[in-house]
């Protein structure tokens, strides 16, 4: 049987260095945390589209939302400015590994980002991914793209002994938005290309676009 971190552990360093560069987030007054605390999203068969944060992604049919995972992450919030998504692909018949092939969401607003900012954070995380394997793993991606519209990076690294592959997808913008959003998608999976797809589906949206009816 695989073991493999959970992905909680290992976003836990990006999102402090987050929260940490969160300098423009107003006061949670009531109003906020009606608005962000349980953001709103509508979903298809498989799109995933988040009203306040603006973005979307499309997540496999057979892939479902974590529940149990979900309600800790649910619970641990501190912020109404950022929120997390959790699913897992259920296993096949007989394999007792729940948590092979996982995706998580995380998006958070209310960030200052530059050019230096956005390479810290996606150094920042490819370090998270690194601390989680002590028996040494290689990375096999690292792309950092800095433009002022829309700022992305890639990280991934191969695990030999736990074999799988962790890689993480970002965008962020203010562009449209009255605050700046950062959306990241990170999967584990037996190979790099088993959930690429929903890696490379994430897209930021305007405002008007994300609103229901538009």
């Amino acid at each position: 049987m695989r073991t493999v971190p959970t992905p909680t552990i290992a976003t836990t360093a990006l999102f402090a260095s987050l929260c940490a560069l969160c300098v423009a987030c107003e006061a949670s007054t009531a109003t906020h945390r009606r608005t962000f605390s349980s953001p709103l999203m509508r979903t298809d068969t498989t799109l995933l589209r988040s009203i306040p944060f603006t973005f979307q992604v499309r997540i496999p049919p057979a892939v479902q939302v974590d529940s149990s995972a979900q309600h800790v992450v649910e619970g641990a919030s501190y912020s109404p400015m950022f929120h997390t998504w959790m699913f897992r692909k259920p296993p096949v018949e007989g394999d007792t590994d729940v948590h092979w092939q996982r995706i998580v969401i995380n998006a958070v607003q209310g960030l200052k980002i530059s050019d230096s900012i956005w390479n810290t954070l996606a150094a920042t995380a490819i370090k998270s991914m690194l601390d989680q394997t002590p028996h040494g793993a290689e990375i096999v991606e690292s792309d950092v793209r800095w433009r002022a519209d829309v700022a992305e990076y890639r990280v991934g690294i191969h695990d030999a002994v736990r074999g799988e592959f962790i890689n993480q997808r970002c965008l962020g913008s203010q562009v449209g938005r009255p605050r700046t959003v950062v959306v990241c998608v990170y999967t584990a999976a037996p190979t790099a290309e088993a959930l690429k797809p929903v890696r490379e589906s994430l897209a930021l949206i305007s405002q008007r676009s994300a609103t229901p009816g538009r």
